[in-house]
C-alpha cells in the first residue's frame, strides 16, 4: 500500500510540474532578439541594426526580451513593414498582476541621449512616445 501512494505522489508531482510553453510569447526568432536578462547591453547591436534597416526602408523584425521586477520575462516584439512599425508588448508571462498584449501601430523609432543613458523610442501617433528599451552609455 506504502508503495502504490508513493508512486501515485510521484506521479502527480511529475504531473504538476510547469513545462516549457511553446506558445506564442516564446516564439522562435533565432539571431533576431536583445535581451536584458543576463547584462543590460546584450546584443544591442542586433535593436541599432533593425533602426538602421527602417532607416533604409528595408523590413525587419526584432525581439526584446526584458525582465519584470521578479525576473519574469517581457516580450517586445518590433516589426517594420516598410510603411510602419508594429509594436508588440507581451506581459503574459509575469506573475505578478495580469499579463496582457499591447499592440501598436507606430510611425518611427529613434535613439534618444539622457543623461547617463541611452533610450529607444518609438513614436506612436496617438499613443505618444513608448519607451522599448534603455541602456547605459559606456
Amino acid at each position: 500500500m506504502k508503495r502504490w501512494m508513493g508512486v501515485l505522489l510521484i506521479v502527480i508531482m511529475v504531473g504538476c510540474t510547469e513545462s516549457p510553453d511553446i506558445g506564442e510569447g516564446s516564439k522562435n526568432r533565432t539571431g533576431t532578439g536583445v535581451s536584458n536578462m543576463e547584462a543590460p547591453s546584450d546584443n544591442i547591436e542586433k535593436l541599432d541594426d533593425f533602426i538602421q534597416k527602417y532607416h533604409n526602408g528595408v523590413q525587419a523584425e526584432v525581439r526584446i526580451i526584458q525582465s519584470s521586477v521578479e525576473g519574469d520575462p517581457v516580450y517586445t516584439d518590433l516589426t517594420y513593414t516598410g510603411e510602419n512599425i508594429l509594436y508588440k508588448h507581451d506581459t503574459r508571462k509575469v506573475k505578478v498582476g495580469e499579463g496582457q498584449i499591447i499592440e501598436r501601430t507606430c510611425e518611427k523609432i529613434e535613439k534618444v541621449k539622457k543623461d547617463e543613458s541611452l533610450v529607444y523610442v518609438l513614436k506612436c501617433g496617438f499613443y505618444g512616445s513608448i519607451e522599448i528599451y534603455e541602456t547605459t552609455i559606456e
